[in-house]
């Protein structure tokens, strides 16, 4: 596997220097490296953080406009609806390579 590769390249290069780090992370490779026994069509999407910063960004607009919130459930609501808003959204477009079976 290519990532195993540059992983021990990495390893190599830095052990001198950070001996902890590399040690934390040979003991947390395989987890580290997970992401590489999925199909390279859900890796490509999985990447990337745009979509949950984006959330976020949205969320932080309509707060802004709101001002000051009277309660916690005020914010329950507006959390709740832009979770349903982005759930709505993702059914509209699912990841490639992820299927429906049951």
């Amino acid at each position: 596997m290519p990532a195993v590769a540059a992983y021990w390249r990495f390893a190599k290069a830095w052990r001198g220097r950070h001996p902890r780090l590399v040690a934390g992370l040979e003991r947390h490779l395989e987890s580290l490296l997970a992401v590489f026994d999925l199909p390279a069509a859900i890796r490509v999407s999985l990447r990337t953080t745009n979509l949950i910063e984006r959330a976020f960004r949205e969320l932080r607009r309509r707060l802004r406009s709101i001002g000051a919130l009277s309660d916690r459930r005020s914010a329950d609501r507006i959390l709740y609806g832009q979770v349903t808003r982005l759930n709505e959204l993702l059914a509209r477009r699912p990841l490639a390579g992820f299927t429906q079976e049951s």
